[in-house]
């Protein structure tokens, strides 16, 4: 359609590039050559799904590959010569396994993979499952919280998700005919709508049919980790404070992206366990004192590590923490405190109490 843009991610692009490569390797610009080199590079230093999936002897292979070709490069007199750029190529173009799309859905499919993850949208957050479930491509969507309904923003969050992930693992929400359930917004007397969703070329016009919620919860229960850290309270005895002190660090080691605390109490057994965890991970923490030097530590803390943030306000009392926007835990004291006394350790395991208390966190730190 005139006019229309093409969202372009890494993945497309390098899909793109090996494309015009297998066409005429001549149309390849030293830009693009560049980008290329660049885009491989990113697949393989970081800790990628399906590059982790190939067999020794085929990752051997590929990086034989692509260290010839980057050694060819270093030896290339100027941006004028051109003389190995066939050489350079086609070794590029035979590391393609595990990085271009079609093989990255191959593996995807033939290892049973899930991607799952929440993304926020206009203030509204949506945890998604995709699979190849029972050999149909499935994606589920369940609104976790916040006060926008998902139906109203289908398009977009769908286009979020397809670039964001489908696309990384090789997937196309239109080409690849992907199933789309969803379980909508939770509003109190109102009955929850659980929907198949199917949309046009431009994941445009949806169009909506209700679907059973409990064969909906049955799909979702059975795809990828649906278990908190710690599925069953735990009680601590009177004096077992390194015992408390140690699941907390293990509950704060399960965290993927953040960390929300409301603590009415902090000293510095707080950025004692932050210094465990990656310095990518959010902590966001509510409190109402500061305890001994603790507001001290803290400046001096933030100026090295720029993840974390705290907040003072009154009016608190339970203590809880939240992982990745999806576990809620339930102390029964202070983690500064935690088994100085018998006391407990509680997940919540009611979804509506969860979303509850992740809704109440989230207005609470807005409103300081």
């Amino acid at each position: 359609m005139a006019g229309e843009v093409t969202l372009m991610n890494d993945q497309r692009e390098l899909d793109q590039l090996f494309g015009k490569i297998a066409v005429n390797y001549k149309s390849v610009t030293d830009k693009e050559l560049t980008r290329l080199v660049q885009l491989i590079n990113y697949k393989y230093s970081g800790n990628d799904l399906i590059l982790n999936l190939l067999q020794k002897s085929q990752l051997i292979k590929s990086t034989d590959h692509i260290t010839r070709a980057t050694y060819e490069l270093t030896k290339r007199k100027g941006i004028v010569d051109t003389s190995s750029k066939h050489y350079i190529l086609t070794n590029l173009y035979k590391a393609r396994i595990g990085l271009e799309s079609t093989s990255r859905k191959e593996l995807f499919i033939e290892h049973n993979l899930v991607v799952e993850d929440e993304i926020h949208f206009r203030g509204t957050y949506i945890r998604f499952k995709f699979c190849v479930f029972e050999g149909e491509t499935t994606l589920l969507l369940k609104h976790i919280y916040g006060f926008r309904s998902i139906t109203n923003f289908i398009e977009q969050i769908l286009k979020e998700i397809e670039l964001s992930y489908l696309n990384d693992v090789g997937f196309s929400i239109i080409r690849d005919n992907i199933s789309i359930f969803y379980r909508d917004i939770i509003i109190d007397g109102v009955p929850i709508e659980y929907c198949k969703v199917t949309l046009k070329e431009g994941l445009k016009n949806p169009e909506w049919t209700l679907i059973d919620s409990s064969w909906y919860e049955d799909i979702w229960d059975s795809i990828g980790e649906n278990e908190s850290y710690i599925e069953e309270p735990v009680f601590l005895e009177k004096n077992q404070q390194y015992t408390g002190y140690k699941k907390v660090k293990e509950i704060f080691k399960t965290a993927k992206k953040s960390i929300l605390l409301i603590d009415p109490y902090i000293d510095n057994t707080l950025f004692t366990l932050s210094e465990e965890i990656d310095t990518k991970i959010k902590i966001n923490v509510i409190t109402e004192k500061f305890q001994g030097d603790s507001k001290l530590v803290y400046d001096k803390y933030k100026k090295e590590h720029n993840n974390i943030e705290i907040h003072a306000t009154k009016g608190n009392h339970d203590r809880f923490v939240i992982v990745d926007d999806k576990w809620v835990y339930l102390f029964g004291s202070s983690i500064n405190s935690l088994g100085n006394k018998a006391t407990t350790i509680i997940p919540i395991e009611s979804e509506l109490i969860r979303n509850n208390i992740m809704s109440y966190y989230n207005e609470a730190w807005q409103r300081i």
